[in-house]
């Protein structure tokens, strides 16, 4: 082989071996960014995904807490209330919440917010839960005053059959107030919507003029022992008018209490929603991100194309000229020679 053979092997195998170098360049490079896109959208996806879930969870738990603390104001029976405790205790809250909590990938005044309006909740669960037990018991303690009220009032008929035949008009004095007395106090066992100073007052006024009738009368004796229980189930520290004001007190409670909730529950709702935000966002922007790159892979793509091509071409060109454009003209005279055409050698 002559050296200037060499010389055109030599130059075609140096072109054929830089754009097989280029090519691998370039479909190396390309995987290694696919594999950083495919990694990247595995890790905001990894992270938003669970916060959006546990997100939803904690914005369950909260209408949950909700709707567990209405039925338990609407309890007034004590095995009632008994299974709502029970259901809160099963549910774990916020336990569960909290053991979820744990996993979410947000900011720590996000989370810190949520952990804590979790525990306001958890504490107004426990204090309505309180607070409506009082009741319940306030409400069995007033039935049987109603009961022992209602008793007095059967025995008056008889009573006033006993006494009627005397003649005594203190009689009726009294059994006018003493009526008053008894209508008041079941009145206002019914709690009723007038206003509480006004019946309050009326029933202090009747029970002493009603003490007052039965020290006048002939039968002092006996009417002073049913004044005197009246008086007692009415003005007493366990009587109806301490039950009712321990009743509306409960009742201010729980209203303040569900007011607390609203607020609380909006507000850790309102967190839970600022994460499933945050998370759409996250991978909103990482699919705006894929697209600008894979843009940019496209773009890379179609300048290596036509790099290639250009490559490619210049190879051909320069095999053609080199190699392939000779053999022509040496072939051509060869055929000039055979039909005796004289033709130089090229």
């Amino acid at each position: 082989m002559s050296i200037m053979d060499k010389s055109i092997a030599s130059r075609i195998a140096l072109l054929l071996g830089l754009f097989c170098l280029v090519l691998c360049a370039f479909l190396i490079s390309l995987l290694q960014l696919l594999k950083m896109l495919s990694e990247e959208a595995d890790e905001t996806v990894n992270v938003a995904l669970p916060n959006m879930a546990i997100a939803s969870y904690i914005s369950k738990e909260s209408e949950w807490a909700k709707g567990i603390l209405h039925d338990s104001i609407l309890c007034r029976d004590r095995f009632v209330h008994l299974g709502v405790v029970q259901e809160i205790e099963a549910r774990r809250f916020p336990e569960n919440v909290l053991e979820s909590l744990e996993a979410l990938a947000v900011d720590p005044g996000v989370k810190e917010k949520i952990k804590n309006n979790l525990h306001e909740l958890n504490g107004i669960l426990a204090g309505t839960n309180q607070a409506v037990a009082q009741r319940i018991d306030n409400l069995r303690n007033t039935e049987r005053l109603v009961k022992r009220i209602r008793t007095l009032n059967a025995d008056l008929p008889q009573l006033e059959r006993e006494l009627y035949a005397s003649g005594d008009p203190g009689f009726n004095v009294w059994k006018t107030a003493y009526s008053d007395v008894l209508t008041a106090m079941l009145l206002l066992s019914m709690h009723h919507d007038r206003p509480y100073s006004l019946l309050k007052s009326e029933i202090r006024t009747d029970v002493k003029r009603l003490l007052r009738s039965a020290e006048a009368s002939p039968f002092s004796g006996r009417l002073k022992k049913l004044s005197s229980d009246a008086a007692t189930m009415a003005l007493a520290e366990d009587g109806l008018l301490a039950l009712y004001e321990e009743y509306t007190a409960l009742e201010s409670t729980l209203d303040a209490l569900k007011i607390t909730h609203q607020y609380t529950s909006n507000s850790l709702i309102e967190s839970a929603n600022a994460v499933s935000q945050q998370s759409w966002t996250s991978i909103q922007a990482s699919k705006k991100t894929l697209a600008e790159r894979y843009a940019i892979i496209v773009a890379t793509v179609g300048v290596t194309f036509f790099l290639a091509v250009f490559l490619a071409l210049f190879i051909y060109r320069s095999i053609v000229r080199n190699v392939v454009d000779p053999i022509k003209r040496l072939n051509n005279c060869m055929l000039d020679r055979v039909n005796r055409i004289p033709t130089p050698f090229p």
